[in-house]
């Protein structure tokens, strides 16, 4: 592991989006962990039951691949 992994956590939102853009998927990790929260009590409220868990799941997976695709 290099001095560059080990340090993804201090990275800003900005800079993991452009490794994300780079096919550093890892770095799609620490911002899903740094936003899932937010994300699953908005889309509880929004729609509330299981289908909030859902809504979180599909609304990451399409960042990740606008992200891998260049976009965003």
């Amino acid at each position: 592991m290099s001095d560059t992994d080990t340090n993804v956590q201090e990275l800003t939102d900005p800079e993991l989006i452009s490794r994300v853009r780079e096919g550093d998927v890892g770095a799609y990790g620490t911002l899903f962990s740094r936003h899932v929260d937010a994300a699953s009590r908005l889309a509880r409220l929004l729609v509330g039951g299981p289908d909030s868990d859902d809504l979180v799941s599909e609304a990451f997976v399409k960042v990740l691949n606008v992200l891998l695709a260049g976009g965003g």
